[in-house]
């Protein structure tokens, strides 16, 4: 019996908590002090194309700035590629030669 009490307890909580925060969870940890989101971006000169040495900015859902970013070699055979795949920034190790910044064909 008391089993039972218990159990239709757990269920009357979380339905009532279900009703009280219907709408109220958006999924997003991060805001800025005001308690708004802050609107992500990114931007790519390059494309994605480790060929040539790109630029950009991106901002993150913890900034409020636009943070610059630059493809460069990590060594001689490594480029650090940096990308947007949508509003999200992205790096990525690409073995090839490197000079500058880019792939050399």
């Amino acid at each position: 019996m008391e089993r039972k009490v218990l159990i239709v307890l757990g269920l009357f909580i979380v339905a009532l908590l279900t009703v009280t925060l219907s709408g109220k969870i958006t999924g997003n940890a991060f805001a800025t002090p005001s308690g708004y989101n802050v609107p992500r971006s990114c931007t790519d000169s390059d494309g994605n194309n480790p060929y040539l040495q790109g630029t950009g900015e991106y901002k993150g859902l913890s900034s409020t700035k636009l943070i610059s970013f630059t493809d460069t070699c990590s060594n001689a055979a490594n480029l650090l590629e940096h990308y947007c795949d949508g509003i999200a920034h992205l790096t990525e190790t690409i073995p090839c030669r490197c000079e500058k910044g880019a792939c050399k064909k």
